[in-house]
């Protein structure tokens, strides 16, 4: 194991201890040893007094990638952490991928990342690809201002998993909710991700099934929430290689509430009814009123406007179509107030 710069100081000192355990995360552990065995005897070091000039490439459990999402098409994505103690991105002056037949292409920072910490002297570079993806050897290089650079390779197996399908609340009891959507084929791994009203990623949950049950405590009452879930072929200590995902992008996570009224449990809460302008006491989730391909409810869940003509959504089926052989059905949620 390689500390990547600029996450520990120069001149200082640090402790450390190793552990074993017999399973990969994040699965269920059932037996971990560590050295030393008491953590006051952890071994002690210290760093130089001078940071390490070359930048340096972690691929965050993911480098290369397929990606499939419910609204869009099957691609090669790249998705790389870049260290540099001198700082990121202000002393990075290139990140690129070359293909395994020599093509090469830019990545760039993802500034708005939600899903990997970054910091002063880190940061997510990403990359869709227009190339397709194909099996081989991918190498990735970053250089710094001053020339500094630092390479490293990774094989990706192309076996595309197809999106989560049928995403549904099966149960909301008080705070506890239970999440379910189908199985995903292949997939060894499926994260539940759960955002406030503002889309802010607040949790992140890891199952080997496609059902999550989330205990009473994690969510407030009287709110707004959104989620999605994303499948994996792979663990992420064994090279995760193909990922896919429902929403496909997490500004489509779909809305639930906990504890707001829902006076004609048609799965929309008053308040929302209320500003956008349907009536609260009439089951109107089918209805829609703007004419494009979203219903009331559908138009909630996705966190949109039932009043605006949202185009984008036409989209969606030629993919599913792909992917299933037939238009999907979005599946209905009903919430019943507590």
């Amino acid at each position: 194991m390689q500390v990547p710069p600029g996450i520990l100081k120069p001149d200082a000192y640090y402790r450390f201890r190793v552990e074993a355990r017999d399973s990969v995360i994040p699965l269920n552990l059932d037996n971990v040893s560590k050295t030393p065995a008491s953590n006051n005897d952890n071994y002690i070091f210290y760093t130089d007094s001078v940071q390490a000039e070359a930048p340096y490439i972690e691929l965050d459990n993911h480098g290369v990638h397929t990606w499939s999402g419910d609204q869009e098409g099957l691609k090669l994505s790249f998705w790389i952490k870049v260290h540099d103690a001198q700082g990121v991105p202000g002393d990075i002056q290139s990140v690129k991928v070359k293909h395994p037949g020599g093509t090469e292409e830019d990545l760039t920072l993802y500034e708005s990342n939600q899903y990997s910490p970054t910091s002063a002297t880190s940061g997510i570079y990403i990359l869709d690809s227009a190339l397709p993806p194909v099996d081989g050897t991918f190498e990735f290089t970053v250089l710094d201002q001053a020339g500094n650079s630092h390479t490293v390779s990774e094989d990706l197996t192309a076996n595309a998993v197809a999106p989560p399908q049928s995403l549904q609340i099966t149960n909301i009891d008080g705070t506890a909710v239970s999440f379910d959507w189908g199985t995903v084929t292949g997939a060894v791994l499926y994260t539940l991700y759960i955002f406030d009203n503002d889309l802010d990623l607040i949790y992140s949950f890891h199952t080997p099934v496609s059902e999550y049950q989330l205990a009473e405590g994690f969510l407030k009452s009287n709110q707004t929430y959104r989620w999605r879930v994303q499948a994996r072929r792979e663990l992420f200590g064994n090279n995760v290689d193909n990922v896919s995902g429902t929403p496909a992008n997490y500004e489509d996570a779909i809305s639930f509430s906990i504890g707001l009224v829902d006076s004609d449990g048609d799965g929309m809460p008053d308040p929302w009814e209320i500003a956008n302008g349907l009536n609260p006491a009439v089951d109107d989730a089918d209805l829609n009123p703007d004419g494009d391909s979203l219903t009331n409810l559908e138009e909630f869940q996705r966190g949109s406007n039932p009043n605006v003509y949202d185009a984008t959504v036409d989209d969606a089926s030629s993919f599913i179509t792909r992917w299933m052989g037939a238009p999907l059905t979005p599946p209905a949620m009903k919430m019943t107030a507590p």
